[in-house]
């Protein structure tokens, strides 16, 4: 049957089940006959049954079409347009809510109300109609059927933000008693004209403006105490160490959260210096005490700055492991290179800095040494962040025990090829190698003599990030070429 038959074949169903439903309900009318009659403007009598006759009859027409499409499906028939059992689900509960909440308003309406325009009126004076509970209760089923048929989520979130949650914030008096910390927020949102809002609102700032930096250093002393009022957004229309673009939404939840950090002082400024001072001295990971510098950077925090910097000295002297030390080095880089952007003396930050790169750059050799592949894969990511700080730092008395100990896990024998392929790159980079050294220590790692896993796993290190360097020296690409036409068998190359 073609798919004109089909069709029509279901359009005869839901007529025929029209023509059904109307003549049992006209027989035996649900509550009686007058709760289903009317009178028009010109004073004749009408019946309310022809509408749940008609959704009774496109609820079976759909059904009958699914029906068709699936006895054609299984017995390999073409031409049929069912859209699937999950969407004829949701097409029937669509016809069932709209017939159930169109049949409420019909039999329980007052008729005092009338057409869109009453409905929405009664409901501003405060009244709920038979009118607006359909209104509601028909886009609340097209909602959920729309979910059921797979839709997007978007204009679901879209709708329940807009029409159930909304935007506006209540307000209390300002002589109402609060914590002296909301006390001390409402006055900075108030001088930084930074009203709060339920309503997502994205903040482009550029800390080279006074307000613009304030708001900032608001924001992020706020995301220290547990207040996340703003989320650092990456929208690519910004760039450079003098932007920041924020996505801002205020929760109730976040006066909570004011009166539980209240415990730490009584400003934004006392509370997240004395929460960073806190964190630091619970946590014995230098990496994590960095992390915190360079929060206390950012929020513009000079006691938590030279506080946490202090503890990190202490930590870093006592941790004997290298990597725990490499993950320390990116953050105080930052917190370095753009103190100036912030206004804030990172002095003290210099010689933690200097000493954790000296040991970092003597411990290198041995901590790669012996290393498993999710070993490798970990350390270098962090030869990777160590490298990204020192060439932030632009400081050649830096720069060379860095380039020295790559130049050291390069010659190894034994490393793991992920990360010997890793510091050639960063050496041929730097310029402390050259293309023929290059070619020479790739011709060696793609040995036949030695393992395929060991050559793929240096090759993957070397061209980390950037492959096209083979497009453009044609003796690096030859060597690879040569490589891979020689291996024979598979190769497993590290995760």
């Amino acid at each position: 049957m073609s798919r004109a038959g089909y069709a029509a074949a279901a359009g005869a169903c839901a007529a025929g089940a029209a023509r059904l439903a109307y003549s049992a309900m006209s027989r035996r009318p649900p509550g009686g006959p007058k709760a289903w009659s009317r009178t028009n403007h010109r004073g004749e009598p009408v019946t309310l049954l022809e509408g749940p006759a008609v959704a009774a009859g496109a609820i079976v027409g759909v059904l009958a079409q699914e029906v068709q499409a699936s006895l054609a499906a299984a017995s390999g028939a073409t031409g049929s347009s069912g859209s699937g059992w999950r969407c004829a689900a949701a097409m029937v509960l669509g016809g069932a809510g709209a017939a159930a909440f169109g049949a409420y308003d019909d039999l329980a309406g007052s008729g005092d109300r009338r057409g869109f325009r009453g409905h929405i009126g009664a409901l501003r004076q405060g009244e709920v109609t038979t009118g607006a509970v359909k209104l509601g209760g028909i886009g609340l089923t097209g909602v959920v059927s729309a979910a059921l048929a797979g839709g997007s989520p978007v204009p679901l979130r879209l709708i329940a933000n807009e029409l159930l949650v909304g935007h506006d914030l209540g307000s209390v008096p300002d002589d109402t008693p609060m914590v002296p910390l909301a006390r001390d927020l409402a006055k900075a949102q108030r001088r930084l004209r930074l009203p709060a809002s339920a309503a997502t609102k994205t903040l482009e700032l550029d800390l080279r403006n006074d307000t613009h930096r304030h708001r900032s250093q608001l924001l992020h002393r706020l995301a220290i105490l547990g207040v996340d009022w703003g989320q650092p957004a990456d929208t690519g229309r910004t760039g450079g160490t003098f932007k920041e673009v924020w996505e801002l939404q205020w929760h109730p939840a976040f006066e909570i959260a004011l009166v539980e950090a209240s415990a730490a002082g009584t400003t934004i400024e006392s509370a997240a210096t004395a929460t960073l001072t806190d964190d630091a001295a619970a946590s014995s990971d230098p990496g994590d005490v960095a992390a915190l510098v360079e929060e206390a950077l950012l929020a513009e925090l000079p006691g938590a700055l030279a506080a946490v910097t202090a503890t990190l000295a202490e930590r870093a002297a006592q941790q004997r492991d290298t990597v725990r030390l490499m993950a320390a080095v990116e953050p105080l880089a930052h917190t370095r290179r753009y103190g100036n952007v912030r206004r804030v003396d990172t002095e003290a930050v210099a010689p933690v800095l200097r000493g954790l790169l000296t040991r970092v750059a003597v411990g290198l050799p041995a901590a790669v040494a012996a290393v498993d592949d999710d070993g490798a894969a970990a350390l270098s990511d962090l030869v990777d962040s160590v490298d990204r700080a020192v060439g932030l730092l632009d400081d050649a008395a830096l720069r060379r025990p860095w380039l020295a100990a790559l130049r050291a896990v390069a010659d190894q024998r034994g490393v793991h090829g992920l990360l010997a392929g890793r510091a050639a790159r960063i050496l041929l980079d730097s310029g402390a190698l050259d293309a023929g050294d290059v070619q020479r220590r790739l011709s060696r790692a793609l040995s036949l003599a030695d393992e395929a896993a060991r050559g793929a796993a240096w090759i993957e290190g070397f061209l980390t990030g950037d492959a096209s360097l083979l497009l453009h020296d044609p003796t690096l690409l030859r060597v690879v070429d040569d490589w891979i036409s020689a291996v024979r068998g598979p190769v497993e190359s590290p995760p």
